[in-house]
């Protein structure tokens, strides 16, 4: 009973669609107008007329539109764009295409081979609705498929006459329905002829003329001679070479010939095949075994119509099955059909995509401002699959992202120190540091994903298993400093209490009787010894005392062991400072400090005075036992970043309007935001030095390594980076907004950020070639993009990709985006990200926007130039590498662009365009239900708020959110009650 209903229900959308597309088609008929539809590997879209005023209409010529076979080809201009996918364009053209078949060779009435294998069916009953449609193929682009689909060009018309030139033609004349059919057939498959030769348009035409006639000998002989492959012609139906050159030589001597008789009144001879073109009439063909051409088409009878059926709404089932609506409509100005209603999920990059027609259209004409037109968002690129590049890879082969440094402790005062500690040694460009607090270290995927943990005091029992785990299982690292860890994982140490703050000399590798200080409690191998050594064989009785091995039980119940080496003692107490333990199965490694290598010894009540200790030293001792033992990159000699002054640049007005509306937040000309001050300095003002709680900001200089030039140049916006602060150098830019309302569209740009801020508060690695920005959007709450906010990340993300990608000679750059706001080059290799902090001022949202792209830097991963120079290798061409000042300008332009549309309602075309970069099209993820348990689902699309719609094995859809981590954004998803 349910398949009765399921087959019901499927036929009744069939049939509806059908009507629909005839009722589509019969408007463009009935208008006196030719319907093209036509195949655009390229992706580019017939501009529409633009309005003059007084009902008059520019009409902007657009070759593509019509046929190069077409008398008036030049004359045609878009009247209207029916439908389109990433490939496909079906449009209504004015004026009527005509064609002179005069030099066309007529097709026989009976059964033929030649030029393609047709039946010779000529009893096809056609309805008075008869029009003649061209059916081409370009022969200089053009190559056989080997899945296209062979339709049969006779169940869509009675063959008439063909043409070969630059293009081979078919003549057919049909009927309204088959049209519709036809058009239906050609907008979801790739067509091709019967010799597998690729259809690339099909256009409704007027026919002037008579064809003329082949005579002298056996068409089928023709074939024949082919199929051998004699005189050089391989068979027509080879699959993998297509029609070659010899093939095309043959027709294009036919239609030569015929040109020939035409224009001297008699017959011509083909010598090499024997054939004779005889120009005759269509009563002498009709005699001959040859079908007469109608010489006239009264479309308007036979499609009489309402002009206000041409305002109807038509929706399309697209091969996915998803429902996509359209509108046909003569007004060029009105928003025709609407895909808000329509869940977003259901769209499929593949599927046929609406056109919308805006009120102001005019302001994003890509020939005025130099960006991408709204009108090109859904046919931009089709695949991503095709315009892949080899992607250089810096980073770790198996996730594609810098390395990562997690830092748990329960004390943020310890997980400051071990991050400045980490800052001063390990190499900048090279890793990412992220702190987690114990539910991110139990529940997410960041643990297992780490290059090293590191852990500073006591451990939670909870926690206990998921350390051991990661040891024993993952082959994990972990550098315990002063935890309780030791005597958890080494159970047969022992604990003395010592008295807090105690300071302790210790010897390690070349560093002797370094001051530093100790664990408040101390751990010691059992049994000990009653009397200490002496100092020159200190290490060696240490390590005696130390067992070389323990064994460990896993949450499984399984024995591990560790093999334990001593690295280095303390004099004090006799104790080891340093314990390396290494897992026998995994070679997973825990080092165990039980002195503090995350702060320098200070005073106490014991010791009045500060010991005088190095810091460098201490630095010293912790690169080595990060670069010796994990593999951790490190350079002492790293040269400090000194902070540098911002420069605020932009229209000179716009600048003191912007200080004119600050200035009730302003002492003394400058701002207090949170820890960063910051203060404007005008003509003749000797700043003060920047540093990294204070900015300077210089009202009327210019950066020396920043071209405002090349930048506003490259700018075509109205608000959004017209106002810029920029400095060379600033600890993270996000810092500058996180304070007072301040201008829509308001950027900060440095040049490299020494602590850039990523989402949820990660660090955000900025290195010397990146390219980083913070930009300030006000949204009004009431608006279509205030009412989903969440979309907002999404739209700068599809931005900073798009911005380099519809740049010409940069479209086979393989760019990506993964949910929900990473940029990939290629499929694993993370190259980008955006962060999204809003604040609410009354009814508007205030969205502070940050968003990093490796750009010239080849660490930590890789970055766009470095894909350049091999997209520059791969196709023998020279691109330019992207400066910083033309990126950040056209990430702007497209920016702007996309808000302006989503406000306007056009969300879905939007995401239509995002759905061409990102890389989840029906993945295969598992998500935390309300119970804890997991739960497998494919991803469909993204809902109305950008959340990930899913759908379950019943095939349930529902979304999906992130639970906070962002290093797996598919582990750990949340799936709501």
């Amino acid at each position: 009973m349910l398949l009765t209903f399921f087959f019901m229900a499927v036929s009744w959308i069939q049939s509806w669609r059908f009507n629909n597309i005839k009722h589509a088609v019969k408007n463009v008929l009935n208008s006196k107008s030719s319907i093209s539809m036509y195949k655009d590997c390229n992706g580019s879209i017939p501009k529409l007329p633009h309005s003059q005023g007084n009902d008059k209409v520019n009409y902007i010529p657009c070759r593509s539109l019509s046929s190069s076979i077409c008398l008036n080809q030049n004359e045609a201009f878009l009247s209207n764009l029916l439908f389109f996918s990433p490939s496909k364009r079906v449009c209504s053209v004015l004026p009527q295409q005509q064609v002179d078949i005069n030099n066309w060779i007529a097709v026989p009435s009976e059964k033929t081979e030649f030029p393609l294998k047709l039946s010779g069916h000529t009893n096809l009953k056609l309805d008075e609705s008869h029009v003649f449609i061209i059916i081409e193929s370009d022969l200089g682009e053009s190559h056989s498929v080997q899945n296209g689909l062979n339709f049969e060009v006779e169940y869509f018309g009675i063959p008439k006459s063909w043409y070969v030139g630059d293009l081979f033609v078919l003549l057919l004349e049909s009927d309204l329905n088959r049209l519709a059919e036809l058009t239906t057939l050609f907008l979801s498959n790739n067509l091709c002829f019967s010799n597998k030769l690729e259809i690339t348009r099909i256009e409704s035409v007027e026919v002037r003329g008579e064809p003329c006639k082949l005579s002298g000998v056996d068409l089928t002989s023709i074939t024949r001679r082919l199929k051998s492959g004699s005189r050089g012609v391989i068979n027509i139906k080879d699959e993998q070479e297509g029609l070659l050159s010899s093939h095309r030589k043959l027709y294009s001597a036919i239609c030569e010939a015929a040109t020939n008789a035409v224009s001297e009144h008699c017959s011509v001879t083909v010598s090499d095949f024997g054939l004779t073109i005889n120009p005759e009439s269509a009563e002498e063909n009709s005699q001959n075994g040859y079908l007469p051409i109608r010489e006239e088409t009264d479309r308007a009878k036979s499609c009489d119509i309402d002009r206000k059926d041409s305002y109807d709404s038509l929706s399309l089932r697209c091969p996915s099955d998803s429902v996509i609506n359209h509108s046909n409509s003569s007004n060029y100005f009105s928003e025709c059909g609407t895909l808000r209603s329509t869940p977003l999920s259901q769209f499929n990059k593949s599927c046929i995509s609406v056109y919308r027609l805006v009120k102001n259209l005019e302001k994003c004409d890509a020939d005025k401002s130099g960006f991408t037109s709204m009108d090109s968002l859904n046919t931009a690129y089709s695949t991503l699959s095709g315009r892949r590049v080899s992607v250089p890879h810096h980073g770790e082969v198996s996730t594609g992202k810098p390395p990562v440094i997690t830092i748990f402790s329960s004390s943020s005062s310890s997980v400051e120190n071990v991050r400045n500690s980490l800052h001063e040694i390990v190499e900048r460009d090279r890793y990412t540091i992220h702190s987690l607090n114990l539910n991110k270290m139990i529940s997410s995927p960041w643990l297992q994903k780490s290059k090293l943990v590191i852990i500073c005091g006591n451990v939670p029992p909870s926690l206990v298993p998921h350390l051991l785990k990661y040891l024993v299982s993952d082959g994990g690292q972990i550098l315990c400093i002063c935890s309780d860890l030791l005597g958890v994982f080494l159970s047969s140490f022992q604990t003395a209490e010592v008295r807090p703050d105690e300071i302790v000399r210790l010897n390690y590798d070349k560093w002797k009787h370094v001051p530093l200080m100790h664990h408040i409690f101390c751990y010691q191998p059992s049994p000990t010894s009653d009397q200490f050594p002496p100092e020159e064989s200190l290490s060696d009785s240490v390590s005696a005392r130390t067992p070389s091995s323990v064994e460990v039980i896993d949450m499984n119940n399984e024995s591990h062991t560790l093999l334990v080496k001593v690295l280095g003692v303390e004099e004090t107490w006799h104790t080891p400072s340093f314990l390396l333990a290494t897992c026998l199965s995994s070679e997973g490694k825990v080092l165990f400090s039980q002195v503090h290598l995350d702060s320098d010894p200070v005073k106490s009540e014991i010791y009045s005075e500060k010991p005088s200790s190095d810091k460098k030293v201490r630095l010293e001792i912790l690169a080595d036992l990060l670069l010796k033992h994990f593999d951790i990159k490190c350079c002492l000699e790293t040269v400090k970043s000194s902070y540098t002054p911002a420069y605020f640049l932009g229209n000179h007005e716009q600048k003191l309007s912007f200080l004119e509306d600050i200035k009730e937040s302003m002492i003394d000309n400058g701002l207090k935001i949170k820890d960063l001050a910051i203060k404007f300095y005008g003509k003749g003002q000797n700043p003060s030095k920047a540093s990294e709680n204070f900015l300077p900001i210089l009202l009327h200089s210019c950066p020396a390594r920043f071209s405002t030039v090349e930048y506003f140049d490259n700018l075509k916006t109205k608000e959004f980076g017209r106002l810029v602060i920029y400095s060379d150098i600033l600890k993270t830019s996000m810092a500058l907004l996180a304070g007072p309302k301040m201008a829509n569209g308001l950027a900060v740009i440095p040049r490299l950020q020494t602590r850039g801020s990523g989402r949820a508060g990660n660090e955000w690695l900025s290195p010397e070639g990146s390219a980083s920005y913070s930009i300030q959007l006000h949204i009004s709450l009431d608006s279509e993009l205030g009412q989903h906010l969440s979309l907002l990340q999404h739209i700068v993300s599809l931005a900073s990709v798009h911005a380099i990608v519809s740049k010409p000679g940069y479209e086979r750059l393989s760019l990506g985006l993964k949910w929900p706001n990473d940029i990939y080059a290629g499929d694993n290799v993370k190259i980008g990200g955006v962060a999204v902090n809003t604040f609410i001022y009354g009814r508007t949202a205030v969205c502070n926007i940050g968003a990093g792209l490796n750009l010239s830097n080849s660490l930590p991963t890789t970055c766009i130039n470095d894909m350049v120079d091999e997209l520059s290798q791969s196709s023998g061409g020279k691109l330019k590498k992207i400066s910083h000042e033309s990126y950040f300008a056209w990430v702007f332009n497209e920016l702007e662009l996309f808000v302006n549309a989503a406000q306007e309602g056009r969300i879905p075309e939007i995401l239509d365009l995002y759905y061409q970069y990102w890389l989840h099209e029906n993945a295969e993820i598992s998500v935390v239900q309300a119970d804890g348990s997991k739960k497998n689902v494919t991803i469909v699309g993204l809902d109305k708020y950008g959340f990930l719609e899913v759908r379950g094995t019943k095939g349930e859809k529902f979304s999906v959110q992130p639970d906070g981590n962002s290093f797996d954004m598919f582990e750990g998803l949340i799936a709501p009650k």
